[in-house]
């Protein structure tokens, strides 16, 4: 615990910045290209543990992300309109999801931080949480 009394879980960086908002948690792979509307911000996938709630603003803590590399494109966009999570957490390093925020940190100056953590700490989350996400070049970490 930290000395504010949360509970800290450490993140393995991606892509690196520092954010915060409420927890999107889902058991399900989420795929950009076809599962999510980048003008809403909202899942479109009728089959996603998330469908029709928004991740605008919301940190999108997850498995792992599933289809092509569109889903980089898709991401970039909503980065671009304001729509997107405000970071991106997966058990796996996603290199589609780092590419988008890459692009957005070069075109727009503005970017969505990406990190990994264990099995053990995702099946801990709940929604809706208020967490901060600290993402350096090194280290990180989630303040629940």
């Amino acid at each position: 615990m930290s000395g504010s009394g949360r509970r800290r879980i450490a993140l393995v960086p991606v892509m690196p910045g520092d954010t915060r908002g409420a927890l999107a948690v889902s058991t399900i792979a989420l795929s950009f290209w076809g599962g999510f509307d980048a003008r809403s911000g909202s899942v479109t996938d009728v089959h996603h543990d998330l469908f029709g709630q928004s991740l605008t603003g919301k940190v999108l803590v997850m498995p792992a992300s599933r289809g092509s590399s569109s889903s980089s494109g898709v991401l970039l966009e909503s980065i671009r309109l304001g729509t997107c999570p405000a970071a991106i957490i997966t058990l796996v390093a996603e290199p589609i999801l780092a590419v988008a925020s890459i692009i957005a940190r070069e075109l727009y100056g503005r970017w969505i931080p990406v990190a990994t953590l264990s099995g053990e700490d995702l099946a801990s989350l709940e929604d809706g949480h208020i967490v901060c996400v600290r993402i350096s070049d090194s280290a990180g970490e989630m303040l629940v």
